[in-house]
């Protein structure tokens, strides 16, 4: 009776741990603007202007030391971002769609900033 009292208690031990794990790790959304966010993140502003929109999301899991997880970056890579080494310094990343878009991310402790720069064509649109 006891083994199996255990054993009922470990199973939900770890089915709690990886909901856990996968709502912190792996969990994604994507923005109307087509790039992904951590699930867990919540829009604290935005800014928009003539040549970019910059949004500020407010993010408990992420640190500006650590810079971006390997899985967050894939997350890019799958919605067609495609990372500019020669442009990323540090832990601010440039990524940029085949379009020209171009969407530079910023980890800090707490939030994390991103910067969206749409193509020439879109920014004369948006003026119109």
């Amino acid at each position: 009776m006891k083994k199996r009292f255990a054993a009922i208690l470990l199973s939900i031990a770890l089915a709690i741990g990886s909901y856990y794990v996968y709502d912190t790790y792996f969990n994604y959304a994507l923005t109307k603007e087509g790039f992904p966010i951590p699930g867990k993140a919540a829009l604290k502003e935005m800014h928009n202007n003539k040549n970019r929109t910059k949004f500020v999301y407010t993010i408990n899991e992420i640190r500006e030391w650590d810079g971006l997880s390997n899985r967050y970056e894939s997350q890019f890579n799958k919605h067609g971002w495609n990372l500019v080494e020669e442009q990323s310094i540090g832990v601010v990343y440039v990524y940029q769609k085949q379009d020209g878009t171009k969407l530079i991310v910023h980890p800090y402790t707490n939030e994390i900033s991103y910067d969206l720069y749409p193509t020439q064509v879109e920014s004369q649109a948006q003026a119109q």
